[in-house]
C-alpha cells in the first residue's frame, strides 16, 4: 500500500511540474490582431473573391480548422476569427451583444 502511495505521489509530482511548465510556454499563434482580436487569413484578397469566415465555437480554438482552409483557401478568401474573449482573442467590449460582435468583425475583415 505504502508502495501505491508512493507511486501516485510521484506521478502527481511529475505532472504538476509538466503543467507549470506548459503554462510558461507562450503559443503565438498565426495570423494578425486588430484591436486584440485575432485572425488568421489564406487565400487571395480581392473584391471578386468570396470571404469564407470561420467564427469557432467558445471551445474550439481557431488552430482546429487551419487544415480545413487549406482546402478551400485556392478557390476562396478563408479568415478564421476568433471573438473576443476565446481562443487566442483577448477580452472585449462588454457587454457582448450580436451588435457589438457584428461591428467588431466588420472593422477586423477590413483590416485583415
Amino acid at each position: 500500500m505504502v508502495g501505491l502511495l508512493a507511486i501516485f505521489y510521484a506521478f502527481a509530482c511529475y505532472q504538476a511540474v509538466n503543467v507549470s511548465l506548459d503554462m510558461t510556454t507562450e503559443i503565438i499563434p498565426p495570423g494578425e490582431f486588430y484591436d486584440g482580436i485575432h485572425i488568421y487569413c489564406q487565400g487571395p484578397k480581392s473584391d471578386s473573391v468570396v470571404t469564407v469566415v470561420i467564427i469557432p465555437d467558445e471551445n474550439t480554438p481557431s488552430l482546429v480548422w487551419f487544415d480545413y482552409m487549406n482546402l478551400i483557401s485556392t478557390d476562396y478568401r478563408v479568415c478564421v476569427y476568433d471573438r473576443a474573449g476565446y481562443g487566442y482573442s483577448e477580452s472585449g467590449e462588454l457587454p457582448r451583444n450580436p451588435n457589438i460582435m457584428a461591428e467588431e468583425l466588420y472593422r477586423i475583415l477590413v483590416q485583415a
